[in-house]
């Protein structure tokens, strides 16, 4: 958003917080600044309103999330990955009974990392035969964060430490749906459970939640 409405300019900071926009300015789309770490220097980008764009609003009003027309044909989007080929094979399973017993379009985000290139290119095709989306994702485990060497453990980490940096900003919500599991319900009636602005949802772990007990 920033992006549409600021050009990058050349200035100083004064001391006392004023800024001066040098004479000599060009206005320009991108600046390329070089992070080698979390203690790089502090850089200030001086920016300066598009013609046109005077008063435009840098946040756009956000629509509650949670409240989900019933009767929209909002796109229900599902997170999953797998490692191996018999488990790609199970994925692909989940994603048929995922389609036809949702009501609404659906989405699949699978992460690549761990797929073959031979499932990628038949998960492509297999999409546009049951008509859903397919769209692969991946990530780099990153050097702050303290390395796993059991391949089970990593896998368990991109199941959710980095559900924030994986999808695009405006994809609301995610269902995260594993590799071997056959979908019996509509997967709408999920997507619209109000969390109550939690950013996690889960099933109760075994008796985590007494009043949850004897339920199916």
């Amino acid at each position: 958003r920033g992006s549409e409405i600021y050009h990058l300019v050349d200035g100083k900071v004064s001391a006392s917080g004023q800024v001066s926009q040098t004479r000599s300015s060009i206005e320009r789309k991108s600046k390329t600044l070089v992070a080698k770490d979390f203690t790089s220097p502090f850089r200030v980008l001086l920016v300066k309103r598009k013609k046109g764009f005077e008063k435009a609003k840098l946040y756009l009003d956000e629509v509650d999330s949670t409240v989900v027309d019933k009767g929209s044909n909002e796109t229900v989007h599902v997170f999953s990955l797998a490692t191996g080929h018999a488990y790609e094979r199970l994925l692909k399973i989940m994603m048929l009974s995922v389609t036809k017993r949702t009501s609404a379009p659906v989405k699949f985000w699978l992460f690549s990392n761990f797929l073959s290139p031979s499932f990628k290119s038949s998960a492509t095709y297999m999409a546009e035969q049951i008509g859903c989306e397919v769209e692969f994702v991946t990530y780099k485990w990153p050097e702050w964060l303290r390395g796993q060497s059991e391949k089970q453990r990593i896998i368990w980490g991109y199941k959710i430490l980095f559900l924030d940096v994986l999808f695009p900003l405006d994809v609301k919500k995610i269902i995260y749906v594993d590799a071997d599991q056959v979908v019996r319900g509509d997967l709408t009636e999920l997507w619209n459970l109000d969390l109550n602005g939690a950013p996690y949802g889960y099933t109760p772990f075994c008796d985590s939640r007494e009043e949850t007990l004897g339920e199916p």
